[in-house]
């Protein structure tokens, strides 16, 4: 009787031993879910938190891009203007002299004579001057508003180039 208690002590005690290894396992297991779980959380909040720097950064960079065009037009068309002022000062001192030789010839012929060709001239070079100014005018209506639409093309191509790398 005492062997038979002692071989079902033994018994016991084995899957006792049993019993408490599984729990050891399962609870192990348990944990490296938990863990596996809490690394693909914390991996998929890096992503995001890169993706969202990401696009901030592209943000930054297309508005920077944004004024620098802004800021290159803007110099361009001081650059024009500026020609052209120097191109109608030019044109206006080449038409003074012009006039002055004019003049200096009509006294060296017959005065009255010349002074009716040279006012004719001078009326031939204001109608000249005021097409050139309207043909300069309408020319720079149209530039404008080709800038507007080359403006308007390019913002659409970067919105779409937004919208393919989002």
């Amino acid at each position: 009787a005492e062997e038979e208690a002692a071989r079902e002590a033994e018994k016991a005690r084995a899957e006792t031993e049993e019993r408490e290894r599984q729990q050891r396992l399962a609870d192990a297991k348990r944990a490296e879910e938990e863990a596996a779980r809490e690394a693909e959380k914390a991996r998929a909040e890096t992503e995001e938190r890169e993706r969202q720097q990401l696009l901030a950064a592209a943000k930054r960079a297309e508005e920077e891009a944004a004024r620098e065009a802004e800021k290159a037009r803007a110099e361009t068309e001081e650059r024009e203007r500026q020609q052209r002022l120097a191109d109608a000062k030019r044109a206006e001192e080449e038409a003074a002299r012009e006039a002055e030789k004019a003049r200096a010839e009509t006294e060296e012929r017959e005065r009255q004579q010349l002074l009716a060709a040279a006012k004719r001239a001078e009326e031939e070079a204001a109608r000249a001057a005021e097409k050139a100014r309207e043909e300069n005018e309408e020319k720079e209506r149209q530039k404008h508003r080709e800038d507007a639409k080359r403006a308007e093309e390019e913002e659409e191509r970067e919105d779409e180039k937004a919208r393919a790398e989002t």
